[in-house]
């Protein structure tokens, strides 16, 4: 039987000791958009740029409401040209089949696996992989993987699959750790759970936001296995680049799109941003509840207000917290305006969250809209909204950013709230201009509710599971203010429902996310609307 094992080995080092081509000859066995198997032999060889060990290569998807299946990341790898030009991921059929370390020089035989190449972006998947197509694999050193030093904007679908440095980096949100998460739902990594927090293991993936000092933002993936994810220190708070595999993975927990590109480091060690603060950008305003200031909000008419977690205040603006330019908080919707937590502990204790780390709005998800005779919404939503004066600021960009959760951990309050919002920005309150999201262009972004454990709801008619669709913590979130807004004194900017599509409670995979056939009614009194900020900023350069 050995003997056997041998010989075809042997057989196979004689058949592939030709010459093989680069990785970016695989395209031209498919055209954009296309899938192909692979019938004869196909030799690859270039250099891997992730490692077998590393528990961030891919996104685990959950196999079931709430069962994660961890196969993905293992079985995932990525290799580039030698002249890193261009990449392709391999996905193996078992992931004890993927051995690949980082730096190795391989040599790969694609026959019989199947090729797959999108359109928009233009990528390269390899799947179907054993270990007898990978023909030959020798130790390299880091000096062999070429490294692309690139600002945001430049990079290219040619990136994808490749080794980047992103230069000239800061965290948007530099209170947190690395992913922000309710870590009661999260994967179990006993470095960050033992003793400290119960985790399910029914999640993975989340992201933190990256800003550059030309203004361009980028999602920084990380899986919940990985360790350095939460480990008391938070994320750095200066200037400087982040290390890792360009890819594109859209992920449907965190509103689905993520952008034409994201990056995934290897490790922390990918992460070069120093911890001493600095930043390339300006604080204008910002609400920032960190836990130390306890219930306590101010108000414009009120005053400050304590014990917001329990009574909640109404029909008043909050004070902004900190910036030369004096800011106001409010809604016009039924919602009360309380203090919550946030998901941006340094630790998994207390499941992550920090008390008194947010502001929430409560209220019902009709009272975001107004409605005709035919109980049909009208156009105009109610909306939050944010005004500043900036005669203080002086620059060429201006960005809004914030983190948000809709719902909380009961599952009776984590449906009925407006699915899809949108950003507008107006000098008089009249004329109102959308704005796009800048990580990923789009003008219409969808909310998340906050996990919660299986339960019994009778008024949807039985038991409700976590679905496929429900967050793991706090969105992170950027967009773009035109550069008018300097110098003026009554900047106004809304954050609105797009439509009055509702969230609706998902446990099927398949579905999609957004059902355009749930509307709001207007007797539809008995749904919620618990939307949690916790952080709000305007920022400038």
């Amino acid at each position: 039987m050995k003997k056997g094992v041998i010989l075809i080995v042997s057989l196979c080092i004689a058949v592939f000791s030709g010459n093989a081509g680069t990785i970016s000859s695989l395209k031209s066995l498919c055209d954009p958009g296309g899938k192909v198997i692979i019938d004869e032999d196909f030799i690859i060889e270039g250099v891997v740029i992730s490692d077998y060990r590393s528990p961030n290569m891919d996104l685990n998807p959950s196999a079931t409401a709430n069962r994660l299946d961890y196969f993905k990341s293992d079985a995932t790898a990525y290799v580039q040209d030698f002249d890193g030009t261009c990449g392709v991921r391999l996905i193996f059929v078992e992931s004890a089949d993927n051995r690949l370390s980082r730096a190795d020089r391989v040599r790969i035989n694609t026959r019989a696996c199947v090729l797959e190449r999108t359109k928009d972006p233009d990528c390269m998947t390899l799947s179907g992989l054993t270990w007898l197509n990978v023909i030959s694999s020798a130790p390299g050193t880091e000096t062999d993987i070429v490294i692309k030093e690139k600002y945001v904007s430049e990079l290219r679908d040619n990136d994808i699959y490749t080794y980047v440095s992103l230069k000239d980096l800061e965290f948007v949100f530099k209170d947190g750790s690395y992913a922000d998460i309710n870590e009661k739902q999260a994967a179990f990594c006993p470095a960050i759970h033992s003793g400290v927090c119960d985790a399910t293991g029914r999640m993975d993936g989340w992201a933190s936001l990256l800003r550059d000092g030309q203004g361009s933002c980028i999602y920084m993936m990380v899986n919940m296995l990985c360790e350095w994810r939460r480990n008391g220190k938070g994320v750095p708070k200066g200037i400087g680049s982040v290390e890792g595999i360009i890819v594109h993975t859209p992920m449907r927990r965190y509103g689905g799109d993520m952008g034409m590109y994201s990056i995934r480091p290897i490790d922390e060690s990918g992460i070069k941003i120093p911890r001493k603060k600095a930043s390339n950008w300006k604080r204008l305003t910002a609400w920032v509840q960190d836990g130390t200031t306890g219930q306590t909000l101010t108000f414009e008419m009120l005053g400050e207000q304590t014990g917001l977690w329990q009574n909640g205040r109404k029909g008043d603006r909050v004070l902004s917290e900190t910036g030369p330019g004096k800011g106001f908080l409010w809604t016009d919707s039924d919602s009360f305006i309380h203090v919550g937590s946030d998901y941006n502990s340094l630790t998994a204790e207390k499941e992550g969250g920090v008390p008194n780390g947010a502001i929430v709005f409560k209220g019902t998800g009709t009272g975001w809209y107004t409605f005709d005779e035919n109980g049909k919404a009208l156009p105009d939503a109610k909306s939050f909204f944010i005004e500043v004066d900036a005669r203080k600021a002086s620059g060429s960009m201006m960005t809004l950013n914030f983190s948000w959760l809709a719902g909380s951990s009961s599952p009776e309050e984590n449906w009925g709230f407006p699915a899809q919002w949108k950003v507008q920005y107006s000098l008089d309150g009249n004329l109102w201009q959308t704005l796009h999201e800048i990580a990923t262009g789009n003008e219409v972004f969808n909310l998340r509710a906050h996990p919660w454990m299986d339960k019994k709801i009778k008024m949807l008619g039985g038991m409700r599971r976590t679905g496929f669709d429900t967050a793991l913590g706090m969105q992170q979130r950027s967009f773009l203010i035109p550069s008018e807004a300097f110098g003026k004194r009554g900047v106004l900017i809304r954050i609105t429902p797009a439509n009055d599509i509702y969230y609706a409670h998902r446990v099927d995979p398949k579905t999609s996310v957004v059902d355009p056939k749930k509307t709001i009614k207007p007797d539809m009194t008995y749904t919620s609307s618990i939307i949690r900020f916790g952080e709000i900023s305007i920022d400038y350069r």
